[in-house]
């Protein structure tokens, strides 16, 4: 299969949590290549999936690199990539298509800020699994489910799983686990259509709890100053908020008040949205294992049992997975949790509040999804 083999010459990313993109390279001239050769080696692995140029990038890493160890692997690939291969996007279905799944595969879909990257990296700690934290085709994949490329969609949530799945040189019994970024979880049911034997989990919390996370988060990764400096700048992350809806859509969620939108209140339809993924997602989700965040916290030893058996895997290990929780899943990343933020505030927790009983929903401070659905 054709392919064109670059090296990278630069990086120019705006900021390190950005949606992975081609450009976010600057590429040397192509020479053509054989795709086959990124299967082959486990340096090789996806970056992104990109609709305009119409191909599919690969990077290749260091070879001591292993993103199961990372926190985020997309800013990792970013980080240290030192080639890429642009497959044509046509061609990737078919290249998946020869790639055979693990014996067991997982995937944690999340409404984010929930532990996930926690959960991602307790799995991590066990033997033959390996699992990885924020592989982010699948963001570029969300990003265009209502977009003009989107009945390519079902079909490339199926190459990108399994391209994503395969590792070079595992052992037939391993266990691989993708946590994806949580706009992911709009492609629970294609997800689920295409890889049906994956293992799926939803993590998520509270809407308080989220947003306070989230919006300490925001200032970790963009700076307090560029966070809350122009009050209108939460229209740049609109796209990414509400995975890709059109700027029209406000009033829908804001109608006397689309005026006077703020920070908080964007965060807050975050939460709601990929809450709202997990209920729409009937299908699915009636075979997805929930868990909470106060849960993952509160009762460490039972939940994560649950999280080890959401995934197919024996309770065996449950030790060595809470390891974990002895670290910062987030350390040596832009959004380190050692890195101090501004909290939010009670007229933020009134505003939510005021939010959800506008759009009909609870808090989930108390409540819980249920484990299995009829």
């Amino acid at each position: 299969m054709n392919a064109t083999r670059h090296r990278i010459i630069s990086r120019k990313k705006l900021f390190p949590a950005a949606v992975c993109q081609t450009s976010d390279f600057e590429l040397s001239a192509g020479d053509m290549t054989c795709a086959d050769g990124v299967l082959e080696s486990d340096r090789w692995s996806l970056y992104c999936v990109d609709f305009e140029e119409r191909i599919a990038l690969f990077v290749e890493l260091p070879s001591a690199t292993d993103l199961s160890t990372v926190p985020f692997m997309y800013m990792t690939q970013y980080d240290t990539a030192t080639q890429a291969i642009a497959v044509p996007l046509d061609s990737l279905a078919d290249m998946a298509d020869g790639v055979a799944l693990p014996q067991g595969s997982a995937l944690i879909l999340s409404t984010g800020r929930c532990g996930s990257t926690l959960a991602s990296k307790m799995l991590a700690q066990l033997p033959d699994v390996w699992s990885v934290s924020e592989p982010d085709a699948f963001t570029n994949l969300a990003l265009e489910k209502e977009g003009p490329f989107a009945h390519e969609i079902d079909r490339l949530v199926g190459a990108v799983a399994r391209l994503s799945f395969h590792r070079p040189g595992a052992h037939s019994d391993s266990i691989v686990v993708l946590k994806p970024r949580s706009e992911a979880a709009v492609l629970a049911e294609s997800l689920g259509r295409q890889i049906p034997d994956a293992k799926i989990l939803f993590l998520y919390r509270d809407a308080f709890g989220y947003v306070n996370s989230a919006y300490r988060f925001a200032q970790r990764i963009l700076g307090a100053k560029a966070f809350f400096g122009d009050p209108n700048s939460w229209r740049e992350y609109w796209s990414i908020a509400t995975i890709n809806a059109p700027i029209e859509r406000l009033k829908d969620y804001f109608p006397q008040d689309h005026h006077a939108v703020g920070h908080v209140d964007i965060l807050t339809l975050m939460w709601f949205l990929r809450m709202r993924s997990y209920g729409v997602a009937s299908d699915v989700s009636a075979r997805m294992t929930p868990i909470h965040y106060d849960d993952l916290n509160g009762d460490r030893d039972t939940t994560t049992s649950h999280l080890l058996a959401g995934c197919g895997i024996s309770p065996t290990h449950v030790d060595l997975a809470m390891r974990a929780f002895e670290k910062d899943a987030h350390a040596g990343s832009a959004g380190a949790n050692a890195v101090s933020a501004v909290p939010i505030d009670d007229r933020a927790h009134d505003r939510i509040s005021e939010l959800l009983a506008r759009w009909g929903t609870p808090a989930f401070k108390t409540e819980r999804l249920p484990s299995e659905r009829s």
